[in-house]
């Protein structure tokens, strides 16, 4: 590839980005390089470092946050922070993704500020379908999605209970059909694989 030839003008303007850049680096101190140093070894997937090195700030309030703790599980905290932060709209600190990782250690899924799902895949979210339903069949457009009209008149003449009703959705639908997912790849750990999706209140 022929190298551009810029004006002096514009050679200008790169002298000064390239000067603020340095400068930016300058001021970062031995003990913040060493410890993001310290984390770009340890992580081996590729793919992982180049997000990384996208933001060095980013990456170093990260590599503080899990410098103590997490050494074993510090690649797929990260990775779980950058996919929600690259895939959704949710803003979430570092600690917060932490957390949230811990939850879906000993959970199938965890709900977020009640609309903002992460599930691992095929797991059954059938509880989580009968507690959102509760809502939803109260819902005239969730009502509309869910049910036939010819099936709302026969649930009313029969005097079908809420319950009844949940009962029936749940044992003849798919679960991502009825909370209405559209599911987005996360992360993934060694065993599992994790989806995101908002759910409609």
């Amino acid at each position: 590839m022929v190298a551009k030839q810029f004006s002096d003008i514009i050679q200008r303007f790169l002298m000064k980005e390239i000067n603020k850049v340095i400068g930016k680096y300058t001021k970062v101190s031995n003990e913040d390089v060493e410890v993001v140093e310290g984390l770009m070894k340890l992580i081996e997937d590729e793919e992982l470092k180049e997000e990384l090195y996208k933001d060095f700030d980013n990456t170093l309030e990260i590599a503080k946050e899990l410098a103590e703790e997490y050494v074993e599980i510090r690649a797929d905290i990260i990775s779980m922070y950058l996919g929600i932060k690259d895939n959704t709209e949710l803003k979430v600190s570092i600690k917060e993704a932490i957390k949230y990782y811990d939850d879906l250690k000993d959970n199938d899924y965890i709900l977020i500020d009640g609309r903002h799902l992460i599930y691992k895949k095929g797991s059954n979210l059938k509880s989580l379908a009968r507690l959102l339903l509760e809502d939803m069949i109260e819902d005239e457009g969730h009502i509309d999605r869910l049910l036939d009209k010819d099936t709302i008149i026969s649930y009313w003449v029969e005097g079908v209970s809420k319950r009844e009703a949940i009962d029936e959705l749940l044992a003849d639908g798919e679960i991502e059909d009825i909370l209405d997912l559209d599911s987005v790849y996360i992360f993934s750990n060694k065993v599992d694989e994790y989806l995101y999706s908002e759910i409609e209140a």
